[in-house]
């Protein structure tokens, strides 16, 4: 009995030495974690690039961009659209283009203002470099004072701020009576309109402003009367105009910068600079550019090398289509794009 007892005591003895250890455990401070910095971070950026989307480098995303917004399809529609019809002076034909050319702007959510004016007889055969120098903004001492029709330049602008400076992209959409003008210049328009819709939602530090100029064909009548009436204050907020006339024409060499005495100016600058080119300035013809040339407006045309004028003038609508070269052109409204957008 008494072993029993014994047994008995010792057991219970035991126990209580078990459980005053496990609450010794209990009552222990735990054990510190040594802090691993290099753990956490590759944490972090696994988390990081599993999570973040991958963006291309800058410049390959911004050529990704503009090569998604600008439409080779888009622009083509507008050549055939535009060249249906022969777009000379009084015609039915530049009426329904110039509607379109309104409609397209109007459904970009620009302001389009219309600008009415007087167009005057001229003779351009016998119209030289010196009469223009010496009258080129008046209009009744160039021509008297017949009158022989009216002209519309359509302009569309975003909300203007003040203390933005302004950039006219320009191009005419008139033609002579004996053709649909697809090379000149449904391509150019077509160009600016393209650009126009590019650029819609753009809110960058200069005023881009579109205009289609009318009357080109007599005697840049149109942009004489635009810059004509151009205030001073106007005049020295202006960067000057890039003018679009004649581009995409296919074995005319490639689009080059044109200016009328084929010299630098400020624009031609900074365009090399942003577009990081080094273009080669070819002197240029008479074109809407030289309204902005004699008011001292830094300009320049874009247009293709060596034109092949006679296919201009004496094919027929179909023909000249064939020769058009789509791809130059989108190519020329990438570039421009860039340009504003970067400057």
């Amino acid at each position: 009995m008494k072993k029993v007892r014994w047994i008995i005591a010792t057991l219970c003895l035991i126990l209580i030495i078990i459980l005053a250890n496990i609450n010794t455990d209990m009552k222990r401070e735990p054990e510190t974690t040594v802090y691993n910095s290099d753990y956490d971070n590759d944490i972090n950026n696994i988390n990081h690039n599993e999570s973040e989307e991958k963006v291309p480098e800058a410049e390959n995303y911004y050529e990704e961009k503009i090569i998604y917004e600008v439409s080779e399809e888009s622009i083509k529609r507008y050549i055939e659209e535009i060249t249906q019809y022969i777009r000379n002076l009084n015609s039915e034909g530049k009426v329904i283009s110039h509607n379109m050319i309104v409609k397209e702007l109007e459904s970009f959510d620009y302001t389009v203002e219309v600008r009415e004016f007087s167009v005057y007889e001229n003779n351009t055969q016998e119209y030289g470099r010196a009469q223009i120098d010496n009258n080129y903004y008046d209009f009744e001492k160039d021509n008297g004072n017949n009158i022989i029709g009216n002209g519309y330049n359509i302009i569309a602008y975003t909300n203007k701020k003040d203390s933005n400076k302004i950039l006219y992209i320009t191009a005419h959409y008139d033609t002579t009576s004996n053709t649909e003008g697809v090379i000149d210049n449904a391509t150019g328009v077509a160009a600016v309109l393209e650009l126009a819709k590019v650029l819609k939602g753009y809110e960058g530090s200069i005023n881009v402003v579109f205009i289609f100029f009318d009357a080109e064909e007599k005697i840049m009548q149109g942009s004489r009367e635009f810059v004509s009436n151009l205030s001073d204050k106007e005049k020295e907020n202006i960067i000057g105009c890039i003018n679009i006339d004649m581009i995409g024409q296919k074995e005319s060499g490639s689009i080059a910068i044109h200016t009328f005495d084929g010299s630098e100016n400020t624009l031609t600058e900074m365009w090399k600079n942003v577009c990081d080119l080094d273009t080669r300035i070819k002197m240029g013809g008479s074109t809407d550019e030289l309204s902005f040339y004699y008011a001292g407006i830094p300009a320049f045309t874009f247009a293709n090398e060596i034109p092949n004028f006679k296919i201009l003038t004496e094919s027929d609508r179909e023909s000249q289509l064939d020769r058009v070269d789509y791809e130059s052109i989108t190519e020329l409204v990438r570039q421009i794009k860039y340009f504003i957008v970067e400057e």
